[in-house]
């Protein structure tokens, strides 16, 4: 007596259309695995790495801020390694109805190598280039930052020799 659970016996392959049942199941499921993987990009493979910029490289060649833009509408990310030591200019400007301020512009320095990664998903960052965090999680950003403790004031007051001032000011300390 056969057990349950056993294959069943091979087919006569003497005997026309004799292939054997398994045979049948595994051709089928190849068919349907290469139909699925042609005719789905959801799911297609792709060997595209990111392309990797650093920020010294996108300042020598300003040309290269196009490439960056597209990354925004992207599936392939680019990844924008920022070097410590490295300083981006960062511009602020306000245009709206009731207030109007020029632009200014400030450098930001780099204390420590961050990597940022671009794509239509949006932005991620990463201290290593491997572990990545959504700019969206604000506690994980704060942490891979540093920055555990921070604060955003905006404040009126006065500043010596310029009168009353505006001021607003992002701190932030290490620590839990």
């Amino acid at each position: 007596m056969r057990h349950p659970h056993s294959i069943p016996p091979p087919a006569n392959h003497n005997q026309p259309g004799g292939v054997h049942p398994t045979i049948l199941w595994i051709w089928l499921a190849a068919c349907l695995v290469v139909a699925g993987c042609a005719t789905s990009p959801r799911h297609a493979a792709t060997t595209d790495a990111p392309r990797r910029l650093t920020l010294a490289e996108l300042q020598a060649n300003p040309a290269l801020a196009a490439e960056v833009q597209r990354a925004f509408a992207s599936e392939v990310p680019l990844v924008l390694v920022l070097e410590q030591g490295n300083t981006l200019p960062l511009r602020l400007e306000m245009h709206t109805p009731a207030l109007t301020m020029a632009p200014v512009t400030a450098q930001v320095v780099i204390h420590r190598d961050l990597h940022l990664r671009i794509s239509r998903k949006g932005l991620s960052l990463s201290p290593d280039g491997r572990t990545w965090t959504s700019v969206r999680d604000v506690d994980q950003t704060k942490a891979l930052l540093g920055a555990h403790h921070a604060r955003l004031s905006l404040a009126l007051g006065a500043l010596a020799g310029e009168g009353v001032a505006v001021m607003l000011s992002l701190n932030a300390t290490a620590g839990k």
